[in-house]
Parts: C-alpha cells; sequence; structure tokens
C-alpha cells in the first residue's frame, strides 16, 4: 500500500463507543477498558458533542484528584468534536492532530460520525511499510 495514496477510512477504527454527557468519569473508564478503546464519544441526546480520552482521565480527574465517581464526563470533554472527512490523507490527519495538540480524531462521512482515528493508528502504515 503506498503510503501517499491511504486515506483516513482505511485505518481508522470503526468502533465508536459512545457516553451520555451526564456519565460518570468511573463509568467510562470501565466502558473504555471493556472496549479496549483509549477514547470515547460524548453525546447530547443523538449528537456527538465531545470526546474523552484516556488522557483526559489522568491529566483533569486522576491529577486533580477529583472522585472518578462524582466527576461527570461533559466537564472534563474536549469540545467541540474534531473531526475530519473519512477521504483525507494520513498527512492531512497528522497535520489536524498536531495542530490541535491531540491524539484522536473522529472521521466523519456525510456529516456523521463513522470512525476514530488514534495516533497510533497512524503508524501502522508505516510499520507495515517497513516490514515489506
Amino acid at each position: 500500500m503506498a503510503l501517499k495514496k491511504i486515506k483516513v477510512r482505511q485505518i481508522m477504527s470503526g468502533k465508536i463507543v459512545r457516553v451520555p454527557a451526564q456519565e460518570t468519569v468511573g463509568q467510562t473508564a470501565l466502558m473504555m477498558k471493556q472496549h479496549r478503546v483509549g477514547s470515547v464519544l460524548v453525546s447530547d441526546g443523538a449528537n456527538p458533542v465531545g470526546i474523552v480520552t484516556e488522557t483526559d482521565i489522568v491529566q483533569k480527574v486522576v491529577a486533580e484528584e477529583l472522585d472518578p465517581v462524582l466527576t461527570k464526563v461533559k466537564s472534563i470533554m474536549s469540545y467541540p468534536l474534531l473531526s475530519v472527512e473519512a477521504d483525507a490523507g494520513l498527512a492531512e490527519v497528522a497535520e489536524t492532530m498536531e495542530h490541535n495538540g491531540i491524539r484522536h480524531l473522529a472521521v466523519t462521512e456525510n456529516g456523521k460520525v463513522k470512525g476514530i482515528v488514534s495516533m497510533r493508528d497512524l503508524l501502522h502504515p508505516f510499520i507495515e511499510s517497513q516490514e515489506s
């Protein structure tokens, strides 16, 4: 697979875990563990409004000594939800992440979230190209 031709849709995870904005950080962390994901979308009704990552939980809850049972994800989520289109190239995805200082990004198609791409996902094509 030629690296310059890879689109984000080819490397994104289609596994999207959503939590309501009123969910606790503790329950959210448990869901992340159960689903083996590093981020969850935060929804207000049917609409995703933000994202919570493992880093958010560590930096905004654990390091601040907040109670994860009482803290709601809406108070620690990153918003607005940043995204790239599914046909974006890897360079555009990496640039968006770098520019915004983030490691997870929603992937959209026709205005709907279809997946999540992480910094780790971006590494897979480079690793595979070295193994060929």
